[in-house]
């Protein structure tokens, strides 16, 4: 029997686990900025958000400064805002203060988000004079719509402003000079009644400048609408290919990585641009880290061979890996492989499936993460049986996966259409799975 309620997210992965990813993306962005290597546009500007800011300032030190500060100057796009964002830190440095400091006031001519990172910087100063607080706050007022905007996907996405507000009004690592600004954030938030209660409490605030501020956000709140805010994108695919280009150098020199972040690597976010940037010259070495290697870091070496899976060599080595494998995960993957060879003879697709149908809960719990939550499911496989990139051989392992979805009426709907298909195992899988998703 099948109980969504109770898939864990994968076998052998802790959910509490922090993701090591935007760790390992942040030494690589460290790396690049200490070498002088350039950060594209769109990667500079999708880095740019608390997720994996947080971390890259984490790991800089001072020594960074004068590079940041450079950045900063030499580039007026995401790049240079990026470096001003990662400048947070060190503001109270003497040479960085006074930096700061004489980016204000803007000319007419510096962009909006540039103009943002400036008045985040210049609220970081100590003891800033009461005008400048008013010049501040009359540009953030004056684009409120446009501040709320870019603030909400810098913090997490809607659910997240409120959240992130408060915490920050009660942190004292966060100064009290700040409060104002994350006060006109709080308007992100799809809570509207939350964060009434919240400007609220702040208009009784013993400084007046952020008591008038809470009056006067009040006064805005019901103008700033839930769809002004820009939806989150989980992974920008500048990231992805960022990271893949990263991951794939460690490969090439040798590098082993640890289990943990083998097994987030091997996810479907990340995977198309992880097999976009291998070449045919990296598939030995891929090959002898599937014999060599920790499971996690096989098992991404596996998804990885997708594009040579025709290779005779590699479909050697996947058969005869079949034969004498016995990890359930490692098998499973070679699965996926096989089922690309549109030529693969009707008796190892049997095989193959007597397999996952003896283990199909783990491979449900397992193959229902990959995608991204029972959620994602059934559009995942939709996807694939509408791609025509994706061998038709490959059809029935899509049908299996599909009792993993959220969406039982849609998945009873499509399986029963593949009942009655003429390619008479495909109906017979459509079948099976029907039998299962109703017993669950």
């Amino acid at each position: 029997m099948i109980d969504n309620n109770t898939m864990k997210p994968h076998p052998h992965l802790d959910v509490q686990q922090a993701d090591p990813i935007p760790e390992y993306l942040a030494l690589k962005v460290i790396s690049d900025i200490r070498a002088g290597k350039p950060l594209n546009e769109e990667l500079a500007s999708s880095i740019n958000a608390r997720k994996y800011v947080d971390r890259i300032r984490g790991a800089l030190d001072v020594s960074d400064v004068d590079l940041l500060m450079r950045m900063f100057k030499q580039d007026a796009g995401p790049s240079g805002v990026l470096g001003l964002t990662l400048l947070k830190r060190f503001v109270r440095e003497p040479q960085v203060e006074k930096f700061v400091r004489s980016l204000w006031p803007c000319s007419a001519d510096t962009s909006f988000r540039r103009k943002v990172g400036i008045v985040s910087r210049l609220l970081d100063v100590n003891s800033l004079e009461p005008h400048l607080h008013e010049q501040l706050y009359e540009f953030v007022k004056q684009h409120l719509g446009q501040f709320v905007e870019w603030l909400t996907p810098w913090w997490g996405g809607p659910d997240m402003v409120l959240p992130v507000s408060r915490a920050r009004l009660k942190d004292k690592d966060f100064p009290a000079s700040k409060h104002w600004l994350y006060l006109c954030g709080a308007l992100g938030s799809p809570d509207k009644k939350a964060v009434a209660d919240l400007l609220t409490e702040y208009e009784s605030s013993k400084d007046t400048f952020v008591a008038r501020v809470a009056k006067e956000m009040l006064a805005e709140l019901p103008r700033i609408t839930v769809g002004q805010v820009a939806a989150v994108e989980p992974t920008n695919d500048a990231i992805a290919k960022y990271l893949a280009s990263k991951v794939i150098e460690d490969i090439r020199t040798g590098k082993q990585f640890s289990d943990e972040l083998a097994l987030h690597l091997d996810a479907s976010k990340y995977v198309v641009q992880l097999r976009n940037a291998i070449e045919e010259s990296d598939v030995p070495t891929l090959l002898t880290i599937i014999q060599t290697q920790s499971e996690p870091f096989g098992l991404l070496a596996i998804t990885m061979l997708k594009r040579y899976v025709n290779m005779k060599k590699v479909e050697t080595f996947l058969r005869e890996l079949w034969r004498r494998e016995t990890r359930f995960r490692i098998k499973v993957g070679i699965t996926f492989r096989l089922l690309d060879l549109d030529y693969l003879e009707p008796a190892m697709h049997e095989e193959l499936y007597a397999f996952i149908k003896q283990n199909l809960n783990p491979f449900l719990e397992w193959l229902t993460w990959w995608s991204g939550g029972p959620d994602r499911v059934l559009p995942h496989c939709l996807s694939r049986l509408s791609d025509p990139s994706f061998p038709a051989s490959k059809h029935w392992l899509f049908l299996c996966r599909l009792p993993g979805s959220s969406e039982r009426e849609a998945v009873t709907v499509l399986l029963g259409k593949y009942k009655s298909s003429p390619d008479a195992f495909l109906a017979k899988v459509a079948k099976e799975m029907l039998v299962e998703l109703q017993s669950s």
